[in-house]
């Protein structure tokens, strides 16, 4: 026993000096699951090493009395029980040891509820490995939750994916995946509409399919979605909210309001129930336990209890980067960006701050116009060892907008000698270099990202583009099939793929190939039939160079698609007409006039009335 005290007081001086937060948290639990033990790291104080060995040996109210003498100048008594009750609940599964995938997959339960996200998945991979059912599945969907909370999107929507198609499939793992999809840049319209036909009031896929058509343009199904989402549940705040928009964009004051009023007295969607991973709250200790009561309370906006629980937590634990970033996340919601600025800056001065606090404080000085102050703290962030991928972006940014492109180059290549696989910085030294006219350099990046997204429709676009432009048609080909291989519903392939044949065409008409010129203006046709654009398109060059048997075959299999087009008639008519053929090109125009009339074009009706007249007349008189 005197040797457990005098070791403690060795610890404790390290502790009040604010060094020792990981050892316990991390170290003494890495040891535990037999990876021996390892060396102490710069971290946030506490006291949980010296619950353990206290309470292994003295007991709990001992182990709280005597590292209450040693540091109760910094530590507060809720701390020290919150610490005590983390080593209890960290001793009751020591003692139930590791013999089980189930005792293994408790742990990983620990570690989730805690953030300690790598030994969390190290559990849950080890379950997964090693036992079947049900038990293997909840840990996989588990892992996959993990995943997404460490950034790796793609292999959380992968991990979803393959319990998807072994018959493992919930509203939730669903409506995560659907998510997850739409991150990667991915169509995931078909998964929430799954999710909801499992579960038609979660309110996270009504919302995310009104936003889908709200970016098309399509407001009326915005509006169709976003009513039946508050038929189902009246009190989603965010549903009433962007219904509001609509409205009030729309002219209709009186429903904006109305809708206004709604969703400023509820809450905002936060997210739907998920019975898997509720069972993680009986984890959680802590300051980590508070900072996730005070974000629930935000994000539902209680924003004084939220509050209220920010500046309890930070009594106990004044030193907390993650409560004093939460605060300042809270006074920004609140419209109090001079205390939120005064948080992030504690935030970033604490012992353990997160790279995410240095993305915060410079994207919003970003957003004051301040990008010179943004850049010092993009600086700051990588002298402290914090530069995240998306700060890194932001250097980028606020130098290419600041006019300093080599500034912009040099952000860049040392954002990607940190972050090698980041999709976007990767896309972004893309967009560089393919402005700087090194279009090698740009398929590179482009195709690199599409490695880490494989699901961003706009990347292939992207990199069909500038394959295009320089003629790379080896890469263009492969971006194409790699998109109908990953997305082949995605709308923009038919695009994508008539793009594609026309500049093939374009180029097969310089070298004068007339066969190979014809054949991938078919086959441009052909990639997206129901685009009147592409028709237009393709009949205007067929035209221009005299091929009027090609035009008449085309607008006539064009019937099919685009039945009410009067230029699919017009240009059929002119083609017969220069072919000899002058009753069936008269006929063809009388159908086009029709469609004039129908649609209410009388200007072009008129002319074609009379296009047909002196036609009639000259066939009359021959």
């Amino acid at each position: 026993m005197s040797f457990v005290l005098s070791r403690l007081r060795f610890f404790a001086s390290f502790l009040i000096e604010g060094r020792l937060r990981a050892y316990l948290k991390r170290e003494l639990l890495d040891s535990f699951l037999g990876r021996g033990p390892g060396r102490l790291r710069r971290s946030r104080p506490t006291l949980r090493l010296g619950f353990w060995l206290l309470a292994a040996g003295m007991g709990q109210a001992a182990a709280w009395g005597d590292a209450a003498e040693w540091v109760a100048p910094e530590m507060g008594e809720a701390e020290l029980l919150e610490d005590a009750a983390f080593a209890k609940a960290y001793g009751e599964l020591r003692e139930a040891g590791l013999d089980s995938p189930e005792e293994v997959f408790r742990l990983g339960q620990f570690y989730q509820a805690n953030a300690f996200l790598e030994e969390a998945a190290t559990c849950y991979r080890q379950v997964a490995g090693a036992s079947a059912g049900e038990l293997a599945a909840r840990a996989r969907y588990h892992l996959a939750a993990v995943e997404e909370a460490r950034g790796n999107f793609a292999e959380a929507e992968d991990i979803l994916q393959r319990l998807r198609e072994e018959g493992v499939e919930t509203p939730m793992g669903l409506l995560r995946m659907a998510d997850l999809r739409a991150a990667n840049g991915g169509d995931a319209e078909a998964l929430y509409e799954a999710c909801l036909s499992r579960e038609a009031s979660f309110a996270g896929a009504s919302i995310a399919l009104a936003k889908r058509a709200m970016r098309g343009g399509d407001m009326e199904a915005a509006k169709r979605r976003l009513r039946e989402c508050l038929r189902r549940e009246p009190e989603c705040g965010d549903a009433a909210l962007l219904l509001a928009n609509i409205y009030a964009a729309d002219g209709e004051q009186a429903l904006a309001e109305r809708f206004l009023e709604i969703g400023q007295a509820n809450p905002r969607h936060t997210a739907d129930r998920d019975p898997w991973l509720e069972a993680l709250q009986e984890y959680r200790f802590g300051e980590y336990r508070l900072a996730c009561d005070a974000d629930e309370l935000f994000t539902a906006l209680r924003f004084e209890e939220a509050r209220a629980v920010f500046e309890r937590g930070l009594k106990l634990y004044p030193k907390s980067g993650d409560l004093w970033l939460g605060l300042a996340k809270l006074e920004f919601a609140s419209d109090r960006r001079r205390e939120a600025f005064a948080a992030l800056q504690r935030a970033v001065s604490s012992p353990d701050a997160s790279g995410q606090a240095y993305f915060i404080f410079a994207d919003e000085r970003y957003r004051d116009g301040d990008r010179q102050g943004a850049l010092e703290i993009c600086d700051a962030a990588r002298g402290a060892g914090l530069l995240t991928a998306r700060t890194a972006l932001l250097e980028a940014r606020c130098w290419r907008e600041l006019g300093d492109l080599e500034a912009t180059r040099d952000a860049l290549d040392r954002g990607l000698a940190d972050f090698r696989y980041d999709s976007d910085l990767l896309e972004a030294s893309g967009d560089l270099a393919r402005e700087e006219g090194r279009a090698e350099l740009a398929l590179r990046h482009y195709e690199s990202a599409l490695q880490m997204r494989p699901m961003a429709a706009a990347l292939y676009a992207k990199l069909l583009a500038t394959a295009i432009a320089e003629r790379a048609w080896l890469a263009a080909e492969r971006s194409l099939e790699l998109l109908a291989a990953r997305m082949p519903q995605e709308g923009s392939l038919r695009r994508l793929k008539s793009q594609y044949w026309l500049a093939r065409a374009l180029e097969f008409e310089e070298s004068e190939e007339r066969e190979a010129w014809l054949a991938a203006l078919r086959s441009a046709y052909e990639s997206d039939a129901a685009s009147e654009p592409l028709f237009r398109q393709v009949a205007s060059r067929l035209a221009g160079n005299g091929e009027w048997l090609e035009l008449s075959q085309l607008a006539s299999d064009a019937r099919a698609h685009l039945s009410d087009s009067l230029h699919v008639y017009k240009m059929e008519g002119v083609a017969l007409l220069q072919l000899g053929r002058i009753e069936e090109g008269i006929g063809s125009l009388r159908q086009a006039r029709a469609k004039a009339s129908a649609s209410g074009d009388w200007e072009e009706a008129q002319r074609l009335a009379a296009m047909i007249a002196k036609l009639a007349g000259k066939a009359g008189s021959v």
